[in-house]
């Protein structure tokens, strides 16, 4: 089906959490805006990555410090205002074992900068612990390690805080086309012509003032296409992370650092542990990032190193891999890059967005309204509010309601639901629960099960209506996380019901 030509203001090239983020915050301030990705809304980095929401205390070894603030910042406002359901504080235990190349004293003093710039900050300050005195932290660590420092950092599920970011930035106006790939664009007077096409129609065009090409891994592409070459040299990291089951007790993580330098977080993880992050210069398509085995390696024999249980590769549930956008130096190893992004806006209204963190997105998004200004002078950037996330709070008749009240009054009003189950919804959705579970009083009211006390129909309909879940695949690994816990029976299930569903769909 053909569309018809639109206008924007704004076109943005990319659906990874920061394109999110600025299509978000430039529709909050009314303009129109257009955001597509050739593939689905956070299908690439922005659910690949470690899923943490961290402070960046690696970056201290950089002495970024203005990095480690802003990191800090957004950190606390994450979890406590802008997706309390959505990032939660974790607490992380630094192993410390002879011949580091960090020694304990630098360690201590660079978590006490930590603690510096974290003055204002909620969650507890770091300290030294001991074997003898915190054994549940030492208890699944070789008996070699006597001691280490404990601190907290934050964490998420990346590609659930990606989509969240996408239906706020929808609930602003701003139209969000998964599966729609830029093929050219050409400049017209005072607007850009872009040519598109997508899986649900022919080849379509949209006109726009701006574009901003936010293509992550995949900018260079974009920039190519629109003939506006990027002035820094860059480089693409791959990071990659594995999936074991459950390898101890509690809802701790650990940052080991191994012997080359390098550090690699173990993070309980939707009641698995996950094992990551390399660092490997990556100079292939971006379009297929796959773990090697010498990563593989890598990883299991960091894991064994510090731990007294061991893991093999027959151990492994899952494995993914991510491509970072950082600037390039011949000098610097890829640990040792600035994480910090760059942003050229050009005389011909291309915005290039270099890089990004997780926890900062909304920093960013912040510095382009700040960049679009002389653009669009109503623009007003200083008076920007980052408000919470869709599933943060509840409006009702008697006022606003936190999503910490909420789950009160959830687990309450839905008793009769398995609490686990229950918990993963309020942890996954938050407050939008009320909307997975409308006209819900009853286990029969779920409609079809697909894995008793854990998968039912609302859910799957919410994911594919609400959310725009394509595939079993998606709605398995990218919308949540069911595929490490589904059996193949159950599998084939789902993906009846789902392909039953699109298919009745098609013929309305």
């Amino acid at each position: 089906m053909q569309k018809s030509e639109n206008n924007y203001d704004v076109a943005i090239i990319g659906g990874g959490i920061n394109g999110c983020a600025i299509a978000s915050a430039l529709a909050q301030h009314g303009l129109s805006v257009y955001l597509c990705d050739k593939n689905q809304i956070a299908s690439g980095t922005s659910s690949r990555s470690s899923s943490l929401i961290h402070g960046g205390i690696r970056y201290l070894e950089n002495l970024d410090f203005g990095l480690v603030k802003k990191s800090i910042h957004a950190r606390q406002e994450l979890f406590t205002k802008i997706a309390p359901h959505l990032v939660k504080p974790i607490k992380f235990t630094i192993p410390h074992v002879a011949n580091s190349t960090r020694p304990s004293c630098l360690i201590r003093l660079g978590l006490f900068i930590y603690d510096f710039l974290n003055i204002k900050n909620t969650l507890p300050k770091s300290k030294s612990v001991k074997r003898n005195t915190d054994q549940k932290l030492f208890l699944p660590l070789n008996n070699k390690i006597k001691n280490g420092v404990a601190y907290f950092d934050a964490q998420t599920d990346d590609a659930r805080l990606t989509l969240t970011k996408a239906k706020q930035a929808k609930l602003n106006g701003a139209i969000i086309e998964p599966f729609t790939n830029m093929l050219s664009a050409e400049k017209v007077d005072n607007y850009w012509r872009l040519n598109l096409s997508s899986k649900d129609s022919d080849n379509y065009k949209i006109k726009a003032k701006v574009i901003i090409n936010a293509a992550g891994p995949w900018v260079n592409e974009v920039a190519n296409i629109l003939n506006n070459p990027i002035n820094h040299k860059i480089c693409l990291v791959k990071g990659s992370h594995i999936m074991v089951p459950k390898q101890y007790i509690g809802e701790h993580a650990y940052l080991l650092q191994n012997k080359d330098g390098r550090i690699v977080f173990v993070i309980p993880f939707h009641n698995h542990t996950y094992i990551g992050t390399t660092d490997v210069p990556y100079f292939s398509s971006p379009d297929i990032v796959e773990i090697c085995d010498v990563e593989i390696d890598y990883l299991l024999n960091s894991f064994n190193n510090f731990f007294e249980t061991k893991i093999t590769a027959s151990s492994i549930i899952s494995k993914t891999s991510g491509l970072r956008v950082l600037s390039s130096s011949i000098k610097k190893s890829a640990k040792d890059l600035s994480r910090n992004p760059i942003l050229e806006y050009s005389k011909n209204n291309i915005l290039n967005v270099i890089g990004g963190k997780l926890t900062t997105h909304n920093s960013l998004a912040k510095e382009v309204l700040k960049i679009l200004k002389p653009t669009f002078p109503n623009l007003n950037y200083k008076k920007h509010v980052d408000f919470p996330l869709p599933g943060a709070t509840l409006n009702t008749s008697f006022g606003i309601i936190s999503y910490n009240e909420y789950c009160k009054y959830a687990y309450k009003k839905y008793s009769w639901i398995n609490r686990n189950m229950l918990s993963r919804y309020l942890n996954n959705y938050g407050t939008l629960t009320e909307d997975i579970l409308k006209n819900c009083n009853m286990i029969s009211d779920l409609g079809q099960c697909f894995k008793e006390n854990i998968i039912y129909q609302v859910e799957i309909d919410y994911l594919i209506k609400e959310e725009g879940a394509s595939s079993l695949r998606e709605i398995l690994w990218l919308h949540s996380k069911l595929g490490l816990i589904v059996t193949n029976k159950e599998i084939d299930h789902l993906n009846k019901y789902i392909n039953n569903y699109f298919l009745g769909s098609s013929l309305r």
